[in-house]
């Protein structure tokens, strides 16, 4: 019998996503690692030019996203690494992540 109820055109739609880097990749690892946290690479791009000293403006300007999404980023990290203010996590992301120190 013929599935009536499936009516998809048999292609599929796939998003094209770049491939991480071996160095992106390791960072990524470490910092998932130290921050016992499931980082999105995205947050921590973010991550790094908050600690950088970038407003949400300039952070979405560099990385041709909205301002909004730069916000939920920030505040998705802000959860995942136990801070409750902007400048708390800039302050933990230098100490404790090398690669965040100025």
């Amino acid at each position: 019998m013929r599935d009536v109820g499936n009516k998809s055109s048999g292609k599929a739609k796939t998003s094209k996503r770049v491939p991480l880097t071996k160095e992106q990749v390791t960072i990524l690892l470490n910092v998932r690692s130290v921050l016992k946290a499931r980082i999105t690479y995205r947050e921590l791009e973010c991550g790094k030019l908050l600690a950088l000293g970038h407003f949400a403006k300039d952070i979405a300007a560099l990385l041709h996203i909205s301002v909004r999404t730069v916000e939920y980023y920030t505040k998705t990290l802000k959860n995942k690494c136990r801070c409750r203010s902007r400048w708390r996590l800039i302050s933990y992301l230098r100490a404790n992540l090398p690669m965040f120190k100025v």
